[in-house]
């Protein structure tokens, strides 16, 4: 009977697969946006991109560009509530939403008094996906305590260069400075807190490592247990490129 076709010439078992493949595909899509390592990704992987738009943006324009990380921005939006071109004061003050920032430089390597036209692009990360900020808190137990370099996070605010600010510079030959002269390298660490309590994490934290300040080269590592021996036991965590 399960070969018996109905009204539109399916069997049951032609639509019993469909409906396997559609709850499949269900489960994937609501699994992409709820894994809060999967968001974290998202948000390194985007900001990778905007490392390399602003280099783009200062070899083809011959000018400097600054890519400025944001801490305590209103949530992106167009209002006027929110951080936008028009409203940059916004994304200075008024929330909790970490991102960044893209401008052309004018010398003070600081886009909260640019114009809207020399904004390139503004990207605030989803509420879950944060800057790995413990200034004031211990580091988690089940998290990292350096950058994949090798710099101690402690005391940080998951910026950690080798300069002392927390903004990039891009020249027109394409390296990725600190001060326009300067190369800069180190890197930047993003996690999942858990609600309500920014000492705990959810998922793994991602890694953006700027490997070479003179070479630009922007690299990912995740922060994952590694299996070291045969039994299959976790030996420890540490930074991966996998």
């Amino acid at each position: 009977m399960f070969a018996t076709k109905n009204n539109h010439g399916f069997s049951f078992v032609e639509l019993m697969v469909v409906v396997v493949i559609i709850g499949i595909l269900a489960t994937g899509i609501i699994m992409m946006f709820t894994d809060p390592t999967g968001k974290v990704k998202t948000a390194v992987f985007e900001m990778r991109g905007d490392i390399n738009l602003a280099r783009a943006e200062a070899v083809k324009e011959n000018e400097n560009f600054v890519m400025q990380f944001l801490f305590n921005s209103a949530e992106g939006g167009a209002g006027g509530a929110f951080c936008n071109k028009d409203n940059l004061a916004n994304c200075y003050v008024g929330g909790n939403f970490h991102g960044t920032i893209i401008c052309w430089d004018d010398g003070d390597f600081n886009c909260s008094d640019q114009a809207a036209d020399d904004i390139v692009k503004i990207n605030i990360f989803g509420r879950e996906a944060k800057f790995y900020d413990f200034t004031a808190t211990p580091l988690p137990p089940d998290g990292p305590t350096a950058t994949p370099p090798g710099v101690a996070l402690a005391g940080k605010n998951g910026i950690a260069l080798t300069s002392t600010n927390n903004h990039l510079v891009m020249v027109p030959n394409g390296t990725i400075t600190s001060d326009g002269a300067t190369t800069d390298d180190g890197a930047i660490v993003v996690y999942y807190p858990l609600d309500g309590s920014p000492g705990k994490i959810r998922g793994k934290p991602f890694a953006l490592v700027l490997s070479s300040g003179t070479t630009g080269k922007v690299e990912l590592r995740r922060w994952r247990v590694e299996i070291t021996d045969n039994g299959g036991t976790p030996q420890d965590e540490r930074w991966s490129r996998k």
